[in-house]
């Protein structure tokens, strides 16, 4: 896998980590895991996106790169970086094609 997919990954597990092993309710918003949050760096992400957004956009992004990984097991080479850019300029195109065929503000959606 590419280092910055692993390097991500390594921040979702910590952040996994401080759900399931304190007893005390807690939310994206706490400072250690909002800023643990704000170090995902696998993509740019939009302006004003709160925590739990960054944390669930990782998600996905470390899901399919874990599979695509599988599905490569057999060459052995370190995967070229995550292209985080070419994955928000396609969301942001579709959010936009959405927003004007549908007439939905998508602003403040994840």
């Amino acid at each position: 896998m590419s280092k910055n997919v692993v390097h991500d990954l390594n921040i979702l597990r910590k952040i996994r980590n401080d759900f399931a092993h304190v007893s005390k309710p807690l939310t994206f918003e706490e400072d250690g895991l909002r800023s643990r949050c704000f170090a995902l760096a696998v993509m740019p992400f939009p302006a004003g996106l709160k925590a739990r957004s960054r944390f669930c956009r990782s998600m996905v992004i470390a899901a399919n790169e874990i599979e695509f990984a599988r599905l490569d097991l057999t060459k052995c080479q370190v995967r070229a970086n995550y292209n985080g850019e070419k994955t928000a300029t396609s969301l942001n195109e579709l959010k936009k094609f959405v927003e004007d065929r549908f007439s939905v503000d998508l602003s403040n959606s994840i």
